[in-house]
């Protein structure tokens, strides 16, 4: 074979390759990326041990000895996912963990989970900030007995959209209860059906007051 012919070849083959889209002679093909899209999750700081959460308050060894902390996955009102945490009683942590996985699969939002320890145990601050809780060690309301938080046996969920009513007075004094607003419990909720069916009791369904934010078991 001549070398003219062999040049017309190989200038034949180099305009071929220039003439395909996407392919260049001096371009390796590329390898697809094997990464899976995944949801956004924000990084809210975590308490590491139970101890580090509880840190601040003076609990008897019998209730602190009961207790857990849960870690907890769910929605934000920013529709993103988050990682909070609950300070359970032993007892009830594995129920409320299903429970709180199911809101997650529902995408039922909550504005935030974070233990009391943040708001240096101070209630009011918790639902101000509109904070869902379980464990704080003190007493009932309007009461010299102790709640069932203070042993890990209560959530308040989305306490500024599910506020506590008692005649004219309204807690957190911020709150208001509209049954269109997202994180409002109501009586035929998903979220009310869910905890009813194990076995929780709701404050919404109270006579002498409401506490709609509160579940009980």
């Amino acid at each position: 074979m001549s070398q003219t012919r062999s040049r017309k070849i190989l200038l034949l083959i180099i305009l071929l390759l220039l003439a395909t889209p996407g392919i260049s002679p001096h371009q390796k093909p590329s390898k697809k990326s094997s990464k899976k899209t995944t949801s956004k999750v924000s990084k809210n700081k975590q308490s590491d041990s139970l101890a580090e959460a509880l840190k601040g308050k003076k609990v008897p060894d019998k209730i602190r000895d009961s207790l857990k902390l849960v870690n907890i996955r769910y929605y934000g009102y920013d529709s993103l996912e988050h990682k909070g945490q609950l300070i359970m009683h032993k007892a009830l942590a594995k129920d409320a963990a299903e429970i709180f996985d199911s809101l997650f699969v529902h995408k039922f939002p909550i504005a935030k989970i974070k233990p009391m320890s943040s708001y240096g145990w101070d209630d009011d601050s918790s639902m101000v900030d509109n904070n869902t809780s379980c464990f704080n060690y003190r007493n009932a309301a309007n009461s010299k007995r102790l709640s069932l938080h203070a042993y890990g046996r209560a959530v308040d969920i989305n306490p500024k959209d599910n506020p506590y009513i008692l005649k004219n007075r309204v807690s957190p004094p911020n709150a208001k209860y509209d049954a269109k607003k997202r994180g409002t419990i109501l009586k035929d909720s998903y979220i009310y059906k869910l905890f009813k069916k194990h076995g929780w009791k709701w404050g919404g369904d109270w006579k002498s007051l409401k506490d709609y934010q509160h579940f009980e078991k």
